[in-house]
């Protein structure tokens, strides 16, 4: 039983789950600091995007699969399709349960704030899910991988999370969940640059195969510098800041940059397998990066 526990721990892909969590803390900080802050919604609203991002990770291991292209000469973390050690009904009925739970948890969302809209709004983001590499146009095979990420786990995940709290949106939320989804971003940008060879032969477009290492080496640097910017902008909207303040806020999220850049260097040394302890790396650099802008709110308020 344990081992089966350990094998589907590792098969959800915990190292990019902090992608979906970083987006619900950032936008109930942000709730927090404009007095608005809501326990129940904000937990359900991480109930349904980290269930969400699992079933979005399973069906890109099932629909990988069944394109082959997780075969020979695989250089990130082992797919258990391809070895056998999960039949293709299993990973599909895991899938499943992870649709169902976000469902019952968006439902939730709906009895919970009063909002029937919010109905079409779930239903696109579970369609996303399956969508980021299923179906007829698979987004990421045609170079919308990137777009997905900062849309919605920036911009949707962010934004969502506070409207449940407040029922309202302001620009800070926005500029909040455009940093949000530039950093998270930075994960599906290690990922792409280390499978670039992969993913040329097997017709996947990214935008690392399409413009090269060295503008995946730029992205990855200039995601983190917009999105310190971004956040420093979100963090103007919702307050007044003396210029005490605004050093105090530049010097925490330049830091970030700094952390940020270290790991940009590695990703300039590193190569293929190599690459696969950043994958947590930058999710971590997420969480701090988040976690940096909720010690900027939080002093404010408090």
């Amino acid at each position: 039983m344990a081992s089966k526990f350990r094998l589907w721990f590792s098969i959800i892909r915990p190292r990019t789950l902090p992608a979906s969590v970083a987006g619900v803390v950032a936008g109930t900080v942000y709730a927090w600091s404009q007095g608005c802050f809501i326990w129940l919604p904000a937990l359900t609203a991480l109930i349904f995007a980290v269930s969400a991002q699992i079933a979005s990770n399973l069906a890109n291991d099932y629909f990988d699969f069944l394109k082959g292209a997780d075969g020979a000469g695989r250089v990130g973390p082992k797919r258990y399709l391809t070895t056998g050690e999960v039949s293709p009904k299993a990973m599909m009925a895991a899938t499943m349960t992870a649709l169902t739970v976000a469902a019952l948890s968006g439902l939730s969302l709906i009895f919970i704030t009063g909002k029937l809209w919010l109905l079409g709004a779930g239903i696109v983001i579970i369609i996303a899910a399956v969508a980021y590499s299923g179906g007829p146009y698979p987004l990421s095979r045609h170079a919308l991988g990137d777009v997905a990420v900062v849309l919605f786990f920036g911009l949707v995940s962010v934004c969502f999370t506070y409207y449940v709290q407040a029922l309202s949106l302001d620009w800070g939320v926005v500029l909040l969940g455009l940093a949000v989804g530039l950093a998270t971003d930075n994960i599906l940008v290690v990922n792409n640059y280390r499978d670039m060879e992969q993913d040329a032969a097997n017709g996947k477009k990214t935008l690392v195969t399409m413009y090269g290492r060295k503008f995946g080496q730029r992205l990855y640097y200039w995601n983190g510098v917009a999105a310190m910017f971004l956040a420093i902008g979100a963090a103007a909207v919702y307050s007044h800041y003396g210029w005490g303040d605004w050093l105090r806020a530049y010097v925490i999220m330049t830091f970030y940059l700094l952390f940020h850049t270290y790991v940009h260097q590695s990703l300039k040394r590193l190569h293929g397998a190599e690459l696969n302890p950043l994958l947590g790396r930058t999710a971590r650099n997420l969480l701090i990066f988040v976690a940096l802008f909720a010690v900027i709110v939080l002093t404010d308020v408090l």
